[in-house]
């Protein structure tokens, strides 16, 4: 997936994003529904998958992961 600017120059989606949107396709679930604040058994492994992912394959720091989702991984 691209996002186009107007002046037509072609931005690649950053690989987070992809492996966000493969998370969601993979349990269909919206990005609403992965991202929702509960701390329901269902919800927190989906989000701790792509937590993994992303730090895994990716290769990015858990404070990274957090600011680019939102900040919804947090312990209690």
């Amino acid at each position: 997936m691209v996002h186009e600017i107007k002046v037509g120059v072609v931005i690649p989606t950053p690989a987070h994003e992809l492996m966000i949107e493969a998370v969601c396709a993979y349990y269909k679930v919206s990005r609403n529904e992965l991202f929702a604040q509960t701390r329901e058994s269902n919800a927190v492994m989906k989000r701790c998958v792509l937590f993994y992912l992303l730090k895994t394959k990716l290769d990015i720091t858990a404070t990274e992961i957090c600011s680019l989702i939102g900040g919804i991984i947090t312990r209690r």
